[in-house]
């Protein structure tokens, strides 16, 4: 039967008749939301995946692919490493929902100089900023000078070239990287230098006799 009212009659022998009445509750579907806790900060086996069901009918049950039991109150947390799962609840009628859930490494960021400020073209420095772990997409901010973090910029892969256009002085730099689960880390603090400008004098020593050739001129370059 589908789901709705009904009633039900039973005759017996003599004639006698009795009905009763009964519903038909419509069946909710099975929704399995697995949630990866502490996911910024926890590293190892230690991180833990929580299923939480909906709908469906009566106790949960809920697996995981690699076999480990669950544990909790509702029996429905699992700790596991880094790495892909697929998490399944069963209803008491035996119906399931499956979920695929990713626990990502715990987010990590490096910044590097690779070049410093010069007096030639491009004249600005470059830093190269590397990132390990979280999930992608990634974006940054920057710091310059302790000014405070800006606005944020999205970037491909797990690494980017920041450079600071038109500016030819020194300045500190820190950037700050937000993963796809909304963990952030700030790398460490990379300084760039002012190049300082080369000087020089000269000193000259005259021709001892007309066309003797013997003239010198000698520079002497400073910073």
């Amino acid at each position: 039967l589908a789901a709705g009212d009904y009633t039900a009659s039973v005759t017996d022998a003599n004639g006698c008749i009795v009905s009763i009445p009964f519903t038909i509750a419509p069946y909710t579907a099975l929704v399995l939301t697995p949630t990866v806790t502490a996911a910024c900060s926890v590293a190892g086996n230690t991180n833990q995946i929580v299923a939480t069901a909906t709908g469906g009918s009566g106790t949960y049950t809920y697996s995981i692919n690699t076999g480990v039991a669950p544990t909790g109150a509702l029996l429905n947390t699992f700790s596991v490493a880094p790495g892909t799962y697929t998490i399944t609840v069963r209803d008491a009628f035996g119906c399931t929902a499956t979920e695929v859930v990713t626990v990502s490494e715990v987010l990590a960021a490096t910044a590097i100089k690779t070049k410093d400020i010069t007096c030639t073209m491009p004249e600005e420095a470059t830093i190269k900023v590397d990132v390990t772990g979280g999930k992608a997409p990634f974006s940054y901010k920057v710091n310059i000078d302790g000014a405070g973090f800006g606005t944020a910029t999205s970037f491909g892969g797990t690494t980017f070239n920041y450079s600071d256009a038109g500016i030819t002085t020194g300045k500190s730099y820190q950037f700050e990287i937000t993963d796809a689960n909304g963990c952030t880390r700030v790398t460490n603090t990379v300084n760039t230098n002012t190049p300082t400008p080369v000087a020089a004098s000269t000193s000259i020593t005259d021709l001892t006799c007309y066309q003797s050739g013997n003239g010198v001129v000698t520079i002497n370059p400073s910073a």
